[in-house]
């Protein structure tokens, strides 16, 4: 008898083994998308938030949905994984992932036929009962049996997501949605089914790329020149303000009047949809970084935007609390301006960033010049009351005037300045000294960054 219950224990053991098999959706993605060596991506994975540390630190807490690129994490990795290292590992529990289908049109929201996800690097569950439950709601949520005719079963969109969400958020259980087309009502339907889930342990990520350029996507609006990146940007910088402004109406307008590239519109459509629901209604956004594939290879008659995003708690306080990226970009603002000041080579339109909340806020600035080489004070210049970039770009403009006052070209004297920008935090307090706070400080200028 002991013999038979072992011999059926053992059989038992295997026929789960291999219904938990069939269950799995095996990964598909090959190395140019993510290392399938487990060592081999650890390490990658230990690159990525090194650079992610250096490049898109961001102090933002209580995150509950983000925005995240799906390249290859050659080329959108770092800038991935400086959202997701946001997320706090020990809170959340599961993931709602939103990605869109790039090889299957359909209408609706397919939901996975699988129960887990199997990586090289291990399992990721997914929460069947949340699945379920979606199921039994019906149209636009289905199910596909078939694996040559589901969309989850060839998408990168997704799977690209899944080392980061391994590496971050090791518990958690994950939802995976991929969102096909769906009309204004949908988008209302499909929110309201997925508000309910959205307790403090999960965490909605939309996998979205944002304008693609070129040729390989059919898309040209201008000529490839020296302004292109700028133009591209200013593209990006359209479709982003909608979603700053949690507006689902802006967006899809904005949309289908700049023809806009978005891969991720419809999972987009829904994370808006859920805003409009009151979901994550404490929750500001925070631009993590911004960035394009042209600016990884050398290939720049095609271009696809990286945007990385995060909604989290709000910052109080008299200083603004500005993103690494976004640090950068009013450092970068200020260098351009000054030398298009001299050389009138770009539309000042195209030397706008991308304009955040936190860019837009109201702000008086001390705007200071150093001179690296034989360290001096060059100017300073206090602004007034006015959007953080746009008093960047008018000190910027009155600062030229003293660049010229030093021997050589102003161009050239551009290498050995240094910028440092402060924000004015109160206006004489005791001893009748002004306090000041510096937010952005340069490291190295070359130029502007034309094709």
């Amino acid at each position: 008898m002991k013999r038979e219950r072992t011999f059926f224990l053992f059989i038992s053991l295997m026929v789960a083994c291999i219904h938990a098999g069939v269950d799995a959706k095996k990964a598909h993605l090959s190395n140019e998308w993510y290392p399938s060596d487990p060592i081999k991506l650890k390490k990658k994975l230990k690159e990525l938030d090194d650079e992610a540390e250096s490049l898109y630190n961001a102090q933002v807490s209580g995150v509950r949905a983000l925005i995240v690129p799906h390249a290859g994490l050659s080329y959108s990795g770092s800038l991935a994984a400086g959202c997701f290292r946001l997320l706090d590992p020990k809170k959340v529990r599961r993931i709602v992932v939103l990605a869109p289908s790039h090889h299957m049109p359909f209408k609706g929201v397919i939901l996975p036929s699988y129960s887990s996800y199997r990586l090289h690097s291990g399992v990721i569950p997914i929460d069947a009962k949340m699945v379920r439950e979606l199921a039994s709601l019906g149209s636009p949520f289905s199910l596909i049996a078939e694996s040559k005719k589901d969309p989850h079963y060839k998408e990168h969109a997704l799977e690209v997501e899944l080392p980061l969400i391994q590496e971050y958020a090791p518990r958690a259980k994950i939802v995976p949605l991929i969102v096909g087309s769906l009309d204004e009502s949908e988008v209302k339907k499909v929110s309201q089914a997925l508000k309910k889930y959205l307790d403090k342990e999960t965490v909605v990520v939309v996998s979205s790329d944002f304008t693609h350029y070129g040729p390989r996507f059919d898309n040209i609006p201008f000529k490839l020149d020296q302004t292109t990146p700028f133009r591209i940007r200013l593209l990006d910088n359209g479709l982003l303000q909608p979603i700053f402004n949690r507006s689902l109406s802006q967006f899809l307008t904005h949309i289908t009047e700049a023809e806009s590239t978005v891969c991720g519109k419809n999972p987009l459509s829904v994370l808006l949809g859920l805003f409009e629901e009151g979901a994550f209604e404490h929750e500001v956004p925070y631009l993590i970084g911004y960035d394009t594939s042209a600016s990884k290879k050398n290939d720049h008659k095609n271009s696809v935007s990286y945007v990385g995003m995060a909604f989290g708690k709000p910052h109080l306080g008299p200083i603004p609390m500005l993103t690494e990226y976004e640090r950068r970009s009013l450092v970068d603002l200020a260098y351009t301006v000054m030398e298009n000041k001299i050389t009138q080579e770009v539309a000042q339109e195209l030397l706008l960033p991308i304009i955040t909340p936190t860019l837009k806020r109201p702000s008086h600035l001390f705007f200071s010049l150093y001179k690296k080489s034989a360290p001096s004070f060059i100017s300073q210049q206090k602004s007034k009351s006015s959007s953080l970039y746009k008093a960047v770009i008018c000190q910027a403009e009155q600062s030229v005037q003293s660049l010229q006052n030093i021997q050589g070209t102003v161009l050239a004297n551009l290498q050995d300045v240094e910028v440092q920008i402060s924000v004015i935090t109160s206006e004489k307090p005791s001893g009748n000294k002004t306090r000041t706070t510096m937010i952005a400080q340069s490291k190295q200028y070359s130029g502007m960054a034309y094709c």
